[in-house]
C-alpha cells in the first residue's frame, strides 16, 4: 500500500498501488514505475546453485546448539555468524569457502608461534 505525505505526487509517495505502480523517491526526486518482472528463465547453474544453499541451510538446522554455538565463536573474530562460516564451508565453490576453511583451520591446529 503507498503512503501518501501531502496531496498526490505533489510532496511524496512511497510504496504500492495494486501490482503495478510503485512509488518511491530517488535522489533526483519523486518517481513512479510499473512493476518489472524478471523474463529470463533460471540457469541450470543457478537452479543448481540454489538447491546447493537450500541443503545447507536445511542441513544447519540440524545441528545441535552447541554445534551452532563452535561457529558462532570461530566466526565472531572476523565479523561473521555462525550460519555464514558454515554456509562458507557447507557449500562447495562459495568464495567465503577458503576463509571459512582457514578459520576451522585454525581452530583445529592452532596459530604458529
Amino acid at each position: 500500500m503507498a503512503k501518501i505525505k501531502d496531496p498526490l505526487l505533489s510532496g511524496g509517495a512511497s510504496g504500492k498501488i495494486g501490482e503495478s505502480l510503485i512509488f518511491s523517491m530517488r535522489a533526483s526526486g519523486p518517481q513512479v514505475r510499473t512493476q518489472r518482472t524478471p523474463t529470463g528463465a533460471r540457469s541450470v547453474a543457478q537452479v543448481a546453485r540454489n538447491q546447493e544453499f537450500s541443503a545447507a541451510a536445511a542441513a544447519w538446522g540440524l545441528l545441535s546448539v552447541g554445534e551452532k554455538e563452535v561457529y558462532s565463536t570461530l566466526a565472531a573474530p572476523f565479523n561473521l555468524t555462525g550460519y555464514n562460516l558454515y554456509l562458507s564451508v557447507y557449500v562447495p565453490g562459495d568464495t567465503l569457502a577458503i576463509l571459512g576453511l582457514a578459520i576451522l583451520g585454525l581452530a583445529v591446529f592452532g596459530t604458529e608461534s
